[in-house]
């Protein structure tokens, strides 16, 4: 199960997991997200923290097949990912190098603090196609500092 929160003053979409997450559930957040978004840099904070995996890692090639025709390429996504089990860490990890494209960057977090300093730190609030690849490679020192 999840949820979608477009409210927030930060321009920042957040998507609440619960529960068991399905190959259908990924694929529906990301339509969702994307398809109710009109912003050219959509700002996405998954927290996945209540919630397990519902699939393997083997299967983690179809979620990325599936989600390649979703993504508009005028856009750039920012995800930040919350978690705190080491089982979905290794998941997210491999889904996240999998994914890993122009137009899509997530990166995970253990608290909701630091992930909102780097979906709002300048690099990605004030986003231009030349600071795309700074916002990639970020570092947490820097990221705390912000």
């Amino acid at each position: 199960m999840y949820s979608i929160d477009y409210s927030s003053d930060d321009k920042v979409v957040r998507v609440n997991f619960q529960g068991l997450i399905s190959l259908k559930q990924i694929l529906g957040v990301s339509n969702e997200v994307i398809k109710n978004s009109q912003l050219s840099v959509i700002k996405i904070l998954s927290d996945i923290r209540q919630a397990s995996f519902d699939f393997k890692v083997r299967e983690l090639d179809n979620v990325i097949s599936s989600t390649k025709p979703i993504w508009r390429p005028q856009s750039k996504i920012f995800e930040a990912i919350l978690i705190n089990s080491p089982k979905d860490t290794a998941l997210i990890i491999l889904l996240e190098l999998r994914r890993r494209r122009e137009s899509h960057i997530s990166k995970i977090f253990c608290t909701e603090e630091s992930a909102l300093d780097w979906l709002n730190s300048p690099f990605i609030s004030t986003f231009r196609s030349n600071t795309y690849k700074a916002a990639e490679n970020l570092p947490a020192e820097r990221i705390d500092r912000i």
